[in-house]
């Protein structure tokens, strides 16, 4: 099924090739990368999980033992308390430092491909849910380009191995073009 917000291969070109030409004005890199961030993320997140809704504890699958075990005994609570006030989606490698592995292969190799656009989802784009204790332990800016799964070691953040009872599984988008017309 088709999706007018579905971001597509042509689409993150364009962006990329505007986030170029922003930077060769005078524009910060800053402020001129923050379209293909919002971008490359939604995209690795339809691939992902199927949907670009704002991010919820429960769309995720990776969960830290101490998340799990947090949030198993907030449940408890009444009214259930929001996601936000004991827990963060921890975008591993960062959604800026995945935007510039984006625009490094866009300009390196001139245009992006579908196919190698979700290699590096692949390979970069992790999202897990820990606590706000666990997250004040994290390399916030990550300037070493570590993988998600070496910057939650070193902050020494332990994930379940099991199904995790808090994740609502979503059926990945095909991320077939828009429909326009």
């Amino acid at each position: 099924m088709s999706r007018v917000n579905n971001i597509t291969i042509e689409q993150l070109n364009l962006v990329c090739s505007h986030v170029e030409a922003q930077i060769e004005a005078s524009i910060s890199k800053n402020f001129a990368m923050r379209p293909l961030i919002l971008m490359a993320d939604v995209y690795a997140k339809l691939k992902i999980i199927g949907n670009a809704s704002p991010d919820r504890a429960d769309q995720f699958e990776k969960w830290s033992k101490e998340a799990v075990k947090l949030w198993s005994q907030k449940l408890k609570e009444k009214p259930k308390p929001p996601f936000g006030r004991y827990l963060r989606n921890e975008h591993g490698f960062g959604k800026t430092r995945f935007a510039e592995k984006v625009l490094e292969k866009y300009k390196t190799d001139g245009k992006l491909g579908e196919e190698m656009m979700d290699e590096l989802v692949d390979r970069y784009w992790r999202v897990a849910v820990i606590t706000l204790e666990e997250d004040k332990k994290l390399d916030r800016t990550n300037t070493a380009g570590k993988s998600a799964e070496h910057r939650w070691s070193d902050a020494g953040i332990e994930f379940e191995e099991e199904d995790n009872p808090h994740y609502k599984k979503t059926k990945p988008n095909t991320l077939s073009p828009p429909l326009y017309g």
